[in-house]
Protein backbone atom coordinates (compact mmCIF):
# COMPACT_ATOMS: atom_id res chain seq x y z
CA UNK A 1 0.00 0.00 0.00
CA UNK A 2 2.74 2.50 0.98
CA UNK A 3 4.58 1.78 -2.33
CA UNK A 4 1.80 2.43 -4.11
CA UNK A 5 1.30 5.77 -2.35
CA UNK A 6 4.49 6.34 -3.84
CA UNK A 7 4.10 5.37 -7.20
CA UNK A 8 0.97 7.17 -7.26
CA UNK A 9 3.09 10.65 -6.16
CA UNK A 10 5.76 10.09 -9.06
CA UNK A 11 8.33 9.59 -6.71
CA UNK A 12 11.53 7.67 -8.14
CA UNK A 13 13.64 5.92 -5.66
CA UNK A 14 16.03 3.53 -5.56
CA UNK A 15 15.91 0.26 -4.59
CA UNK A 16 16.76 0.38 -1.30
CA UNK A 17 15.45 2.47 1.66
CA UNK A 18 16.50 5.96 1.72
CA UNK A 19 15.36 9.24 2.13
CA UNK A 20 13.38 10.60 -1.18
CA UNK A 21 15.80 12.36 -3.87
CA UNK A 22 15.72 15.66 -4.55
CA UNK A 23 12.97 18.58 -6.05
CA UNK A 24 14.64 18.55 -9.36
CA UNK A 25 15.13 14.73 -9.89
CA UNK A 26 11.75 13.46 -8.09
CA UNK A 27 9.26 13.71 -11.04
CA UNK A 28 11.34 12.63 -13.75
CA UNK A 29 10.60 10.14 -16.45
CA UNK A 30 7.87 12.23 -18.49
CA UNK A 31 6.01 13.44 -15.15
CA UNK A 32 7.78 16.87 -15.47
CA UNK A 33 8.44 19.39 -18.18
CA UNK A 34 10.93 18.28 -21.11
CA UNK A 35 13.56 20.57 -18.77
CA UNK A 36 12.52 18.71 -16.20
CA UNK A 37 12.45 21.74 -14.09
CA UNK A 38 10.15 20.95 -11.34
CA UNK A 39 8.00 24.36 -9.81
CA UNK A 40 6.62 22.36 -6.75
CA UNK A 41 7.46 19.97 -4.84
CA UNK A 42 5.06 17.13 -4.25
CA UNK A 43 3.52 16.94 -1.04
CA UNK A 44 6.05 14.45 1.00
CA UNK A 45 5.69 10.69 2.04
CA UNK A 46 6.49 9.27 5.55
CA UNK A 47 9.93 7.71 5.70
CA UNK A 48 8.08 5.05 7.45
CA UNK A 49 5.95 4.18 4.29
CA UNK A 50 8.50 5.01 1.92
CA UNK A 51 10.56 1.55 3.74
CA UNK A 52 7.37 0.03 3.79
CA UNK A 53 6.43 -0.06 0.19
CA UNK A 54 9.94 -0.88 -0.73
CA UNK A 55 9.68 -4.19 0.71
CA UNK A 56 6.42 -4.88 -0.06
CA UNK A 57 5.14 -8.74 0.10
CA UNK A 58 5.73 -11.55 -2.13
CA UNK A 59 2.07 -11.86 -2.55
CA UNK A 60 1.97 -8.36 -3.53
CA UNK A 61 5.12 -8.21 -6.07
CA UNK A 62 3.30 -11.84 -7.89
CA UNK A 63 0.33 -9.80 -8.36
CA UNK A 64 1.75 -6.49 -9.86
CA UNK A 65 4.08 -9.02 -12.28
CA UNK A 66 0.95 -11.19 -13.60
CA UNK A 67 -1.28 -8.10 -14.16
CA UNK A 68 1.32 -6.52 -16.56
CA UNK A 69 1.43 -10.07 -18.64
CA UNK A 70 -0.01 -9.51 -22.05
CA UNK A 71 -3.74 -9.58 -22.22
CA UNK A 72 -4.19 -10.53 -18.45
CA UNK A 73 -5.32 -6.72 -18.13
CA UNK A 74 -7.20 -6.34 -21.30
CA UNK A 75 -9.22 -9.45 -19.76
CA UNK A 76 -9.38 -7.82 -16.42
CA UNK A 77 -10.67 -5.05 -17.84
CA UNK A 78 -13.77 -6.43 -19.55
CA UNK A 79 -14.62 -8.68 -16.78
CA UNK A 80 -14.25 -5.06 -14.39
CA UNK A 81 -16.46 -3.66 -16.93
CA UNK A 82 -18.96 -6.03 -16.84
CA UNK A 83 -19.30 -6.23 -13.14
CA UNK A 84 -19.89 -2.70 -12.94
CA UNK A 85 -22.48 -2.37 -15.78
CA UNK A 86 -24.49 -5.41 -14.13
CA UNK A 87 -24.60 -3.14 -10.67
CA UNK A 88 -25.38 -0.29 -12.36
CA UNK A 89 -28.30 -1.99 -14.51
CA UNK A 90 -29.40 -3.52 -11.24
CA UNK A 91 -29.44 -0.20 -9.14
CA UNK A 92 -31.72 1.60 -11.74
CA UNK A 93 -33.72 -1.19 -12.38
CA UNK A 94 -34.36 -0.77 -8.52
CA UNK A 95 -34.40 2.80 -8.45
CA UNK A 96 -38.64 3.29 -9.29
CA UNK A 97 -39.16 1.09 -6.30
CA UNK A 98 -37.20 3.27 -3.40
CA UNK A 99 -40.02 4.99 -1.25
CA UNK A 100 -38.61 8.50 -2.81
CA UNK A 101 -39.03 7.52 -6.02
CA UNK A 102 -42.70 5.98 -5.21
CA UNK A 103 -43.65 9.52 -3.82
CA UNK A 104 -42.51 11.18 -6.82
CA UNK A 105 -44.21 9.08 -8.94
CA UNK A 106 -46.86 11.00 -11.35
CA UNK A 107 -49.22 8.14 -10.99
CA UNK A 108 -48.53 7.95 -7.31
CA UNK A 109 -48.60 11.63 -6.88
CA UNK A 110 -52.55 12.15 -9.37
CA UNK A 111 -53.94 9.38 -6.89
CA UNK A 112 -52.58 10.07 -3.83
CA UNK A 113 -52.94 14.28 -3.60
CA UNK A 114 -56.64 13.86 -4.10
CA UNK A 115 -57.05 11.99 -1.18
CA UNK A 116 -54.59 13.86 0.86
CA UNK A 117 -57.24 16.45 0.06
CA UNK A 118 -59.98 15.50 0.68
CA UNK A 119 -59.17 13.81 3.72
CA UNK A 120 -57.69 17.10 5.08
CA UNK A 121 -60.94 18.58 4.57
CA UNK A 122 -62.39 17.35 7.64
CA UNK A 123 -59.27 18.64 9.82
CA UNK A 124 -61.69 21.64 9.98
CA UNK A 125 -64.25 20.18 12.58
CA UNK A 126 -62.18 20.44 15.74
CA UNK A 127 -63.66 16.89 17.28
CA UNK A 128 -62.35 15.21 14.69
CA UNK A 129 -58.91 17.35 14.40
CA UNK A 130 -58.82 16.28 18.32
CA UNK A 131 -59.35 12.90 17.96
CA UNK A 132 -57.31 12.46 15.95
CA UNK A 133 -54.25 13.85 17.84
CA UNK A 134 -55.58 11.63 20.38
CA UNK A 135 -55.05 8.55 18.48
CA UNK A 136 -51.80 9.27 17.38
CA UNK A 137 -50.54 9.89 20.49
CA UNK A 138 -51.70 6.48 21.83
CA UNK A 139 -51.08 3.93 19.18
CA UNK A 140 -48.59 6.22 16.81
CA UNK A 141 -45.91 4.82 18.61
CA UNK A 142 -42.45 6.63 19.31
CA UNK A 143 -40.15 7.46 22.19
CA UNK A 144 -39.57 10.43 24.14
CA UNK A 145 -35.93 11.78 23.62
CA UNK A 146 -34.08 14.59 24.60
CA UNK A 147 -32.12 16.03 21.15
CA UNK A 148 -29.92 18.84 20.62
CA UNK A 149 -31.49 22.65 18.45
CA UNK A 150 -29.07 21.85 15.55
CA UNK A 151 -30.53 18.33 14.82
CA UNK A 152 -34.45 19.71 13.99
CA UNK A 153 -34.72 20.45 10.25
CA UNK A 154 -37.98 22.27 9.15
CA UNK A 155 -39.78 19.52 8.14
CA UNK A 156 -43.13 19.81 6.21
CA UNK A 157 -46.47 21.76 6.57
CA UNK A 158 -50.48 21.00 7.04
CA UNK A 159 -50.09 16.80 7.02
CA UNK A 160 -47.13 17.16 4.12
CA UNK A 161 -43.87 15.71 4.92
CA UNK A 162 -40.93 17.83 4.28
CA UNK A 163 -40.25 15.75 0.98
CA UNK A 164 -43.66 16.18 -0.05
CA UNK A 165 -44.40 19.67 0.47
CA UNK A 166 -40.35 20.58 -1.07
CA UNK A 167 -41.81 18.78 -4.19
CA UNK A 168 -45.08 20.48 -4.24
CA UNK A 169 -44.15 23.65 -3.37
CA UNK A 170 -40.73 23.66 -5.23
CA UNK A 171 -39.45 25.00 -2.17
CA UNK A 172 -36.57 22.47 -2.05
CA UNK A 173 -34.48 23.36 0.45
CA UNK A 174 -37.04 23.77 2.82
CA UNK A 175 -36.48 20.41 4.52
CA UNK A 176 -33.02 20.90 4.59
CA UNK A 177 -32.79 24.21 6.80
CA UNK A 178 -32.07 24.32 10.30
CA UNK A 179 -35.07 25.36 12.50
CA UNK A 180 -33.49 27.48 14.69
CA UNK A 181 -32.04 29.10 11.21
CA UNK A 182 -35.57 29.47 9.31
CA UNK A 183 -38.28 31.68 8.82
CA UNK A 184 -40.18 31.04 11.99
CA UNK A 185 -37.04 32.55 13.67
CA UNK A 186 -36.89 35.09 11.45
CA UNK A 187 -40.25 36.36 12.65
CA UNK A 188 -39.72 36.59 15.97
CA UNK A 189 -36.28 37.92 15.05
CA UNK A 190 -37.91 40.91 13.71
CA UNK A 191 -40.47 41.32 16.25
CA UNK A 192 -37.52 41.34 18.79
CA UNK A 193 -36.20 44.52 16.85
CA UNK A 194 -39.15 46.36 15.41
CA UNK A 195 -41.84 45.50 18.17
CA UNK A 196 -45.57 46.42 17.77
CA UNK A 197 -44.27 47.51 14.09
CA UNK A 198 -43.71 43.46 13.24
CA UNK A 199 -47.58 43.17 13.66
CA UNK A 200 -48.47 45.75 10.87
CA UNK A 201 -50.31 44.19 7.92
CA UNK A 202 -47.92 45.45 5.33
CA UNK A 203 -45.19 43.46 7.58
CA UNK A 204 -46.57 40.49 8.10
CA UNK A 205 -47.21 40.22 4.46
CA UNK A 206 -43.76 40.17 3.29
CA UNK A 207 -42.65 38.14 5.97
CA UNK A 208 -40.96 34.23 4.70
CA UNK A 209 -43.79 32.83 7.53
CA UNK A 210 -47.08 34.48 5.77
CA UNK A 211 -45.39 33.27 2.66
CA UNK A 212 -45.29 29.85 3.46
CA UNK A 213 -48.79 29.69 5.33
CA UNK A 214 -49.89 31.24 2.24
CA UNK A 215 -48.51 28.42 -0.10
CA UNK A 216 -49.31 25.81 2.55
CA UNK A 217 -53.41 27.12 2.33
CA UNK A 218 -53.01 27.26 -1.30
CA UNK A 219 -51.26 23.67 -2.08
CA UNK A 220 -53.72 21.70 1.02
CA UNK A 221 -57.13 24.23 0.93
CA UNK A 222 -56.32 26.07 3.92
CA UNK A 223 -53.92 26.56 7.34
CA UNK A 224 -55.21 26.51 10.48
CA UNK A 225 -58.86 26.46 8.84
CA UNK A 226 -58.26 29.93 6.96
CA UNK A 227 -57.94 29.89 2.91
CA UNK A 228 -58.11 33.61 2.77
CA UNK A 229 -54.95 36.42 3.06
CA UNK A 230 -56.91 38.55 6.26
CA UNK A 231 -57.37 35.09 8.34
CA UNK A 232 -53.38 33.95 7.06
CA UNK A 233 -52.45 37.52 8.26
CA UNK A 234 -54.84 36.91 11.70
CA UNK A 235 -52.68 33.14 11.93
CA UNK A 236 -49.04 35.08 11.74
CA UNK A 237 -50.15 37.58 14.53
CA UNK A 238 -51.10 34.72 17.00
CA UNK A 239 -48.14 32.77 16.25
CA UNK A 240 -46.03 36.29 17.71
CA UNK A 241 -48.83 36.31 20.62
CA UNK A 242 -47.44 32.77 21.68
CA UNK A 243 -44.15 34.16 21.52
CA UNK A 244 -45.43 37.23 23.85
CA UNK A 245 -47.11 34.54 26.12
CA UNK A 246 -50.62 35.79 24.90
CA UNK A 247 -53.61 33.70 25.08
CA UNK A 248 -54.29 32.27 21.44
CA UNK A 249 -57.90 30.73 20.67
CA UNK A 250 -58.06 27.47 19.07
CA UNK A 251 -57.19 26.13 15.22
CA UNK A 252 -57.29 23.44 13.35
CA UNK A 253 -53.63 21.68 13.88
CA UNK A 254 -52.63 22.80 17.05
CA UNK A 255 -51.65 20.16 19.18
CA UNK A 256 -53.44 19.65 22.15
CA UNK A 257 -51.94 21.17 25.76
CA UNK A 258 -49.04 18.81 26.89
CA UNK A 259 -48.80 17.24 23.80
CA UNK A 260 -44.89 17.02 22.91
CA UNK A 261 -43.52 18.12 19.35
CA UNK A 262 -43.44 14.72 17.06
CA UNK A 263 -40.48 14.73 15.19
CA UNK A 264 -38.65 11.60 12.81
CA UNK A 265 -35.17 10.56 12.48
CA UNK A 266 -33.57 11.42 8.49
CA UNK A 267 -32.38 8.84 7.24
CA UNK A 268 -28.27 8.17 6.77
CA UNK A 269 -28.26 11.46 9.27
CA UNK A 270 -28.21 12.55 12.92
CA UNK A 271 -31.29 14.77 12.39
CA UNK A 272 -34.62 14.94 12.71
CA UNK A 273 -37.31 16.57 10.12
CA UNK A 274 -40.22 18.12 12.29
CA UNK A 275 -43.72 16.45 11.99
CA UNK A 276 -46.11 18.71 14.46
CA UNK A 277 -45.01 21.17 17.25
CA UNK A 278 -42.72 23.73 15.24
CA UNK A 279 -44.34 27.30 16.39
CA UNK A 280 -43.52 25.43 19.79
CA UNK A 281 -40.11 24.42 19.40
CA UNK A 282 -39.00 27.63 17.22
CA UNK A 283 -40.50 29.91 20.47
CA UNK A 284 -38.43 27.38 23.01
CA UNK A 285 -35.01 27.79 21.16
CA UNK A 286 -35.41 31.66 20.08
CA UNK A 287 -35.60 31.99 23.83
CA UNK A 288 -32.25 29.85 24.26
CA UNK A 289 -33.15 26.44 25.12
CA UNK A 290 -29.97 24.17 23.45
CA UNK A 291 -31.96 21.13 24.17
CA UNK A 292 -35.45 19.99 23.38
CA UNK A 293 -37.86 16.77 24.64
CA UNK A 294 -39.61 15.42 21.59
CA UNK A 295 -40.76 12.14 20.74
CA UNK A 296 -39.25 10.64 18.25
CA UNK A 297 -42.27 8.27 15.44
CA UNK A 298 -41.50 5.53 13.94
CA UNK A 299 -39.33 4.75 10.77
CA UNK A 300 -37.63 7.20 9.00
CA UNK A 301 -37.81 9.79 6.19
CA UNK A 302 -35.81 11.46 3.78
CA UNK A 303 -35.18 15.21 2.21
CA UNK A 304 -35.49 16.16 -1.72
CA UNK A 305 -31.47 16.84 -1.89
CA UNK A 306 -31.38 13.19 -0.75
CA UNK A 307 -32.82 12.27 -3.24
CA UNK A 308 -31.46 14.18 -6.13
CA UNK A 309 -27.48 13.13 -4.79
CA UNK A 310 -29.21 9.31 -4.84
CA UNK A 311 -30.47 9.48 -8.51
CA UNK A 312 -26.95 10.94 -9.66
CA UNK A 313 -25.90 7.98 -12.09
CA UNK A 314 -22.26 8.18 -10.96
CA UNK A 315 -23.13 6.79 -7.57
CA UNK A 316 -26.36 5.02 -8.46
CA UNK A 317 -28.00 4.97 -5.81
CA UNK A 318 -24.65 4.56 -3.44
CA UNK A 319 -25.24 7.06 0.08
CA UNK A 320 -21.84 8.91 -0.96
CA UNK A 321 -21.06 12.55 -2.25
CA UNK A 322 -18.67 12.83 -4.94
CA UNK A 323 -17.90 16.54 -4.37
CA UNK A 324 -18.56 18.92 -1.21
CA UNK A 325 -22.07 19.30 -0.42
CA UNK A 326 -22.87 21.54 2.95
CA UNK A 327 -26.04 20.52 4.02
CA UNK A 328 -26.59 18.74 7.52
CA UNK A 329 -28.45 15.73 6.40
CA UNK A 330 -25.36 14.49 4.34
CA UNK A 331 -22.97 15.89 6.76
CA UNK A 332 -22.19 11.92 7.30
CA UNK A 333 -22.13 10.29 4.13
CA UNK A 334 -18.42 9.78 3.23
CA UNK A 335 -17.20 12.25 0.86
CA UNK A 336 -15.27 10.57 -2.49
CA UNK A 337 -13.71 14.30 -3.57
CA UNK A 338 -12.51 16.14 -1.30
CA UNK A 339 -12.38 19.04 -4.12
CA UNK A 340 -10.11 21.44 -2.13
CA UNK A 341 -7.07 19.65 -1.91
CA UNK A 342 -6.81 19.85 -6.46
CA UNK A 343 -8.23 23.28 -6.58
CA UNK A 344 -5.55 24.31 -4.06
CA UNK A 345 -2.91 22.86 -6.92
CA UNK A 346 -4.86 24.27 -9.86
CA UNK A 347 -4.67 27.56 -8.16
CA UNK A 348 -1.25 27.54 -7.29
CA UNK A 349 -0.21 26.84 -10.34
CA UNK A 350 -2.44 29.69 -12.13
CA UNK A 351 -0.68 32.15 -10.26
CA UNK A 352 2.17 30.96 -10.65
CA UNK A 353 2.48 31.10 -14.44
CA UNK A 354 0.44 33.81 -14.52
CA UNK A 355 -3.10 32.95 -15.89
CA UNK A 356 -4.90 34.43 -12.57
CA UNK A 357 -8.08 36.08 -13.97
CA UNK A 358 -7.67 39.49 -15.03
CA UNK A 359 -10.54 41.92 -16.09
CA UNK A 360 -13.32 39.95 -17.33
CA UNK A 361 -11.53 36.54 -16.58
CA UNK A 362 -10.29 33.53 -18.37
CA UNK A 363 -12.75 31.03 -19.44
CA UNK A 364 -12.90 27.76 -17.44
CA UNK A 365 -14.22 24.20 -18.53
CA UNK A 366 -14.95 21.14 -15.96
CA UNK A 367 -15.17 18.18 -18.40
CA UNK A 368 -17.09 15.55 -15.89
CA UNK A 369 -18.79 18.51 -13.98
CA UNK A 370 -20.83 16.25 -11.74
CA UNK A 371 -22.62 18.38 -9.34
CA UNK A 372 -20.90 21.62 -10.27
CA UNK A 373 -18.44 22.39 -7.87
CA UNK A 374 -15.43 23.11 -9.36
CA UNK A 375 -17.48 25.34 -11.73
CA UNK A 376 -18.89 27.28 -8.78
CA UNK A 377 -15.56 27.73 -6.83
CA UNK A 378 -13.57 28.76 -10.08
CA UNK A 379 -15.95 30.91 -11.04
CA UNK A 380 -15.93 33.04 -7.50
CA UNK A 381 -12.16 33.33 -8.59
CA UNK A 382 -13.32 35.38 -11.45
CA UNK A 383 -12.92 32.69 -14.48
CA UNK A 384 -15.90 32.45 -16.88
CA UNK A 385 -16.66 28.69 -15.76
CA UNK A 386 -18.81 26.14 -17.09
CA UNK A 387 -19.13 22.50 -17.31
CA UNK A 388 -20.28 19.46 -19.20
CA UNK A 389 -21.86 16.54 -17.43
CA UNK A 390 -23.55 13.67 -18.55
CA UNK A 391 -26.73 13.33 -15.91
CA UNK A 392 -29.47 15.94 -16.12
CA UNK A 393 -29.90 15.86 -12.87
CA UNK A 394 -27.06 18.66 -12.34
CA UNK A 395 -29.03 21.21 -14.05
CA UNK A 396 -31.41 20.89 -10.82
CA UNK A 397 -28.63 20.14 -8.54
CA UNK A 398 -25.85 22.83 -9.30
CA UNK A 399 -27.97 25.52 -9.03
CA UNK A 400 -29.91 24.44 -5.88
CA UNK A 401 -27.21 23.52 -3.93
CA UNK A 402 -23.99 26.15 -5.15
CA UNK A 403 -26.25 28.74 -6.88
CA UNK A 404 -24.80 28.27 -10.14
CA UNK A 405 -27.03 28.62 -13.03
CA UNK A 406 -28.31 25.92 -15.10
CA UNK A 407 -26.92 27.85 -18.19
CA UNK A 408 -23.63 27.13 -16.50
CA UNK A 409 -23.83 23.24 -17.31
CA UNK A 410 -24.09 21.44 -20.43
CA UNK A 411 -25.72 18.04 -20.79
CA UNK A 412 -24.61 15.47 -22.88
CA UNK A 413 -22.07 12.85 -23.93
CA UNK A 414 -18.48 14.84 -23.60
CA UNK A 415 -17.11 13.22 -26.64
CA UNK A 416 -19.62 14.87 -28.59
CA UNK A 417 -19.57 17.81 -27.05
CA UNK A 418 -15.95 18.28 -27.22
CA UNK A 419 -16.32 17.73 -31.05
CA UNK A 420 -18.01 21.12 -31.18
CA UNK A 421 -15.15 24.14 -31.44
CA UNK A 422 -17.25 26.47 -29.41
CA UNK A 423 -16.57 24.09 -25.93
CA UNK A 424 -12.73 25.55 -25.88
CA UNK A 425 -11.69 27.22 -22.70
CA UNK A 426 -8.38 28.80 -21.66
CA UNK A 427 -8.18 26.21 -18.65
CA UNK A 428 -10.27 23.29 -18.57
CA UNK A 429 -10.03 20.48 -16.01
CA UNK A 430 -10.70 16.60 -16.66
CA UNK A 431 -11.33 14.70 -13.00
CA UNK A 432 -11.69 10.75 -12.74
CA UNK A 433 -12.98 10.78 -16.12
CA UNK A 434 -9.91 9.08 -18.68
CA UNK A 435 -10.14 5.67 -17.04
CA UNK A 436 -13.08 4.98 -17.91
CA UNK A 437 -12.50 5.27 -21.43
CA UNK A 438 -9.01 2.93 -21.14
CA UNK A 439 -11.49 0.51 -19.52
CA UNK A 440 -13.43 0.74 -22.63
CA UNK A 441 -17.06 2.27 -20.69
CA UNK A 442 -16.40 5.55 -22.97
CA UNK A 443 -18.36 6.16 -26.21
CA UNK A 444 -14.77 6.77 -27.90
CA UNK A 445 -11.25 5.44 -27.43
CA UNK A 446 -9.24 6.74 -24.92
CA UNK A 447 -7.06 8.48 -27.32
CA UNK A 448 -9.89 10.18 -28.76
CA UNK A 449 -10.83 11.61 -25.47
CA UNK A 450 -7.71 12.89 -25.00
CA UNK A 451 -7.30 14.49 -28.84
CA UNK A 452 -10.26 16.36 -27.87
CA UNK A 453 -9.05 17.64 -24.46
CA UNK A 454 -6.27 19.15 -26.17
CA UNK A 455 -8.15 20.73 -28.59
CA UNK A 456 -10.40 22.38 -26.83
CA UNK A 457 -7.46 23.74 -24.16
CA UNK A 458 -6.31 27.22 -24.73
CA UNK A 459 -3.90 27.26 -22.44
CA UNK A 460 -3.67 24.73 -19.44
CA UNK A 461 -5.62 20.97 -19.23
CA UNK A 462 -5.52 19.60 -15.25
CA UNK A 463 -6.41 16.13 -15.74
CA UNK A 464 -6.13 13.09 -13.37
CA UNK A 465 -7.18 9.66 -13.99
CA UNK A 466 -7.12 6.00 -12.11
CA UNK A 467 -3.80 4.39 -11.26
CA UNK A 468 -2.48 1.59 -10.75
CA UNK A 469 -1.67 1.26 -7.05
CA UNK A 470 -5.52 1.77 -6.35
CA UNK A 471 -7.01 -1.28 -5.29
CA UNK A 472 -10.04 -1.18 -7.30
CA UNK A 473 -7.11 -0.46 -10.50
CA UNK A 474 -4.02 -3.21 -9.57
CA UNK A 475 -6.07 -5.71 -12.08
CA UNK A 476 -6.78 -3.17 -14.82
CA UNK A 477 -4.90 -0.48 -15.13
CA UNK A 478 -1.45 -2.43 -14.14
CA UNK A 479 0.79 -0.02 -15.97
CA UNK A 480 -1.13 3.21 -15.19
CA UNK A 481 1.78 4.82 -13.00
CA UNK A 482 2.32 8.58 -13.07
CA UNK A 483 5.20 8.46 -15.30
CA UNK A 484 3.04 5.90 -18.21
CA UNK A 485 0.61 8.40 -17.82
CA UNK A 486 2.77 11.64 -18.63
CA UNK A 487 4.40 9.76 -21.55
CA UNK A 488 0.65 8.35 -22.62
CA UNK A 489 -0.53 12.10 -22.64
CA UNK A 490 2.51 13.55 -24.62
CA UNK A 491 1.80 10.50 -27.37
CA UNK A 492 -1.52 11.39 -27.82
CA UNK A 493 -1.91 15.05 -27.93
CA UNK A 494 0.16 18.07 -28.54
CA UNK A 495 1.18 18.93 -25.05
CA UNK A 496 4.70 18.55 -24.79
CA UNK A 497 4.47 20.10 -21.33
CA UNK A 498 2.83 18.00 -18.56
CA UNK A 499 3.98 18.53 -15.08
CA UNK A 500 3.14 16.61 -11.62
CA UNK A 501 1.25 19.46 -9.49
CA UNK A 502 -0.02 17.10 -6.84
CA UNK A 503 -1.49 14.01 -4.93
CA UNK A 504 -5.45 14.36 -3.89
CA UNK A 505 -5.92 13.12 -0.16
CA UNK A 506 -9.05 11.24 -0.99
CA UNK A 507 -7.82 7.67 -0.07
CA UNK A 508 -8.98 8.13 3.96
CA UNK A 509 -11.25 6.59 5.31
CA UNK A 510 -13.90 4.36 4.09
CA UNK A 511 -11.89 4.98 0.78
CA UNK A 512 -8.35 4.00 2.39
CA UNK A 513 -6.26 2.06 -0.71
CA UNK A 514 -8.14 3.98 -3.39
CA UNK A 515 -7.71 7.13 -5.19
CA UNK A 516 -4.04 9.22 -4.33
CA UNK A 517 -4.07 9.93 -7.47
CA UNK A 518 -1.64 12.38 -9.34
CA UNK A 519 -2.73 15.85 -10.79
CA UNK A 520 -1.36 16.77 -13.91
CA UNK A 521 -1.23 20.42 -15.86
CA UNK A 522 -0.16 19.82 -19.34
CA UNK A 523 0.28 22.65 -21.33
CA UNK A 524 2.18 23.48 -24.50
Amino acid sequence: MAMDLIESSGVQLDSRPGPLTSPSSALEDGVTAEDRSVPERLPDIPHNQVAAGIAGTTWERFVRQLALVPGVAAANRRLFRFALDCRRDLRRALRPFRKQSLLSNDVVMAVLWPWYKFRFRFSRVRVLRQLQFLLRDKVGGGHRAVVPRHTLLLGGWNGMSGFDFALRSSKLLDPSTRLEDSFYDELLSSYDQMGEAALDEDNIRASGYFQRIHMAATLSGHYRGVDDVPGLVQVTREYLDRYRGLPVKYRPGRSRLGTLPRVRRIVGSDYYSVLDGHHRLAIEMHKGAQELEVVVAPGSTSTYLQKLLLDMSWLDGSRRLYQPVDFPEVKNWPLMRKCHDRLGFMTSYLDRTGMAPAGPGLSYLDVGSCYGWFVSEMGRRGFAARGLEMDPLALELGPLVYGIDAAQITVGDCVALLSDPAQTADIVSCFSVLHHFVMGRGTSSAQELMRLLAARTGRVLFLDTGQAHESWFRWTLPEWAPAHIASWVKANSDFNRVEAIGVDTDGTGAFRGKFGRTLFACSR
